[in-house]
């Protein structure tokens, strides 16, 4: 006979809490539940001892709201779906979009990094996991550029480094 299957855990929606993000503040809707599962900082700012956990009301000025979106799409769906970049447009009017090692790779870094500030190693671990598949399939490795973006975002004591 098999095992019996893991009980699964109610998903808890009665409680949420709003984050600003970026510098023009966009306005998130976040679960506690969802938020307190894997990232330290959202257990932390829920435990109540900062003032912004009590207005339930959490700030991002350094996250870009596109990072966000990303993570905020793992975090509910377990799948890191990565951004297109628009570069201009076609005949009829709809978007050209790229995707490629060019746009994935910044978007990655960025992730990590937010996983980062997030203390969330769960994240952190998938945004590896997703970079190495990107290395593998592109066949091309993070330019400097991308390097020197995330150079000054990381502590010293960090892997990626």
């Amino acid at each position: 006979m098999g095992q019996p299957a893991a009980k699964k855990q109610k998903l808890d929606f009665s409680n949420s809490f709003t984050v600003h993000v970026g510098t023009e503040r966009k306005q998130y809707m976040l679960h506690t539940s969802f938020a307190t599962k894997t990232s330290g900082f959202f257990r932390i700012a829920a435990n109540g001892r900062w003032k912004e956990s009590k207005d339930n009301k959490l700030t991002l000025p350094d996250v870009r709201p596109s990072t966000f979106e990303v993570y905020l799409e793992w975090l509910y769906t377990d799948k890191i779906v990565l951004l297109e970049t628009e570069t201009g447009r076609n005949p009829d009017g709809t978007p050209k979009l790229r995707k490629g090692a060019d746009t994935a790779y910044p978007q990655l870094l960025r992730l990590y990094c937010l996983a980062q500030y997030l203390l969330d190693l769960t994240f952190q671990n998938t945004v590896i996991d997703h970079l190495i598949k990107s290395v593998l399939h592109f066949k091309v490795h993070p330019g400097v550029s991308d390097v020197k973006t995330i150079w000054p975002l990381v502590p010293d004591n960090s892997p990626i480094k």
